[in-house]
């Protein structure tokens, strides 16, 4: 083997043992009987107490599988998605599960981010049984975002 092939995956393997990388830090990893990474088989999720599910790269997938969900995908650095994040927060309240409500760091998650050719934040993107239905950039009131699903999804849950 290339000995700085050799050098490169060592580092990328300390690296991912000391907890400085997001998969570590997202997904639990310990260490097998050789010293290798393993990560849990279940992605962690968080949900937050207004219902708003925090979903990364691992685990996305499995939350917007089934039924409809509402994905915002934003930035801590991004003043727009800062102004956003108490209408998100809020429509997980008011939403009750019903869609589900989401919310994914940009920078923490770019197989999703790529997936989805997210290239504007903040991004909310509606998904029925995993698969897109509409998306949009920037800001709306959440009246307009309740207007937007039911449009969106022929479903009057959202006016709740």
């Amino acid at each position: 083997m290339n000995t700085r092939l050799l050098v490169i995956l060592c580092a990328l393997s300390a690296l991912h043992l000391s907890g400085c990388c997001n998969s570590c830090k997202e997904k639990q990893c310990s260490t097998d009987s050789t010293g290798t990474a393993v990560a849990s088989a279940e992605p962690k999720v968080e949900v937050l107490p207004s219902g708003l599910v925090l979903v990364n790269d691992e685990s996305y997938s499995t939350e917007i599988a089934s039924g409809v969900s509402l994905v915002n995908i934003s930035a801590k650095w991004c003043r727009p998605c800062a102004k956003f994040a108490p209408i998100v927060e809020e429509l997980a309240k008011d939403f009750n599960g019903t869609p589900k409500v989401a919310k994914a760091n940009f920078d923490d998650c770019p197989i999703l981010c790529g997936k989805f050719e997210v290239n504007q934040i903040p991004a909310t993107i509606l998904f029925k049984d995993g698969q897109e239905v509409a998306r949009f950039t920037g800001l709306k009131s959440k009246e307009e975002v309740k207007q937007w699903v039911v449009e969106n999804t022929g479903s009057t849950v959202a006016m709740h």
